[in-house]
Order: C-alpha cells, then structure tokens, then sequence
C-alpha cells in the first residue's frame, strides 16, 4: 500500500486531510533534488513532477565535456530553488530527445504543468542559469494564475 493509504489507515483520517497531506508530501518528494530520467519514467518525473513545481531536465551525455562543466552549476541551483533536476543521457534514451528536437548538448528544459515553457542549449555561466530558473517560475507562477 501506499503511504496515503497507510496515513488513512493508521489514524483514520478523511479523505480531504489525506489528499491535501500526500500532494505535499508528493511535492516534498523531488524538490531540490537531482534524478536520473529515462524514456520509461519520464511520465512520472517529468510531466506529474511538474504540476506542483518546475522540472528542468538537462539532456546530456557521458561524453560531453561542456555537459560535465554544466552539471555541478545545475545541481548546486536545483538544491538551492528547491526544484527537480531530471538527467537525461542521450546514449541511453532517445524518443523524448527526438519529440523535443535536442540537437545539441547540453540542452536543458524547464518543465511546468507536463509541458516545455523555456529552454537554453550550452554551458551557461552560474548567473546566467539562475536568471533562467527565475524566470521559468515566474512563467510557471503566470500560466498557473492564467488557469
């Protein structure tokens, strides 16, 4: 059983307590946290991960040296604005970099509501990700009050 059905069961909380309690414990889940993102679980980091917050997916390779210099930024950022930073190698998945046309490595994505709102593609300097992330939120934030 989940661990939802476990709270429900253990102190026979409402229905309404538990929704509210495993949408924050779902959300707690990825935040500020560095993954691995693969064609098979990309339905679940990616498009569910990113209703409750951005999710940047960096589409990398082993390889790439301008990749590997990107990659500690990233992480550093990620932890930092609590957000999901999904790793996806190129070398072992291939269909979601084809449906999002990455050329080019390192690619990054920044995902909301399960859909691309921006992207950059090259090792950019520390200041130059954190405006990106910024503004990704605030695309973030503006599509939610639009909804």
């Amino acid at each position: 059983p989940s661990l939802c059905t476990v709270i429900v069961s253990m102190f026979a909380i409402s229905s309404r307590t538990t929704l509210r309690t495993c949408t924050r414990m779902s959300q707690a889940r990825y935040a500020g946290t560095v993954t691995n993102v693969t064609d098979a679980t990309w339905e679940t980091v990616v498009n569910q991960g990113s209703a409750q917050q951005i999710v940047l997916v960096d589409f990398t390779a082993k390889w790439c040296n301008p990749c590997q210099l990107l990659t500690p930024t990233l992480e550093k950022l990620a932890k930092l604005e609590e957000i999901t930073l999904a790793k996806y190698d190129i070398d072992e998945s291939s269909e979601m970099a084809e449906t999002f046309g990455v050329h080019s490595i390192p690619a990054v994505f920044a995902f909301s509501n399960g859909r691309a709102i921006s992207k950059f593609v090259g090792a950019l300097q520390e200041p130059e990700v954190q405006r990106f992330i910024q503004s990704a939120k605030e695309q973030a934030n503006d599509t939610k009050t639009q909804e």
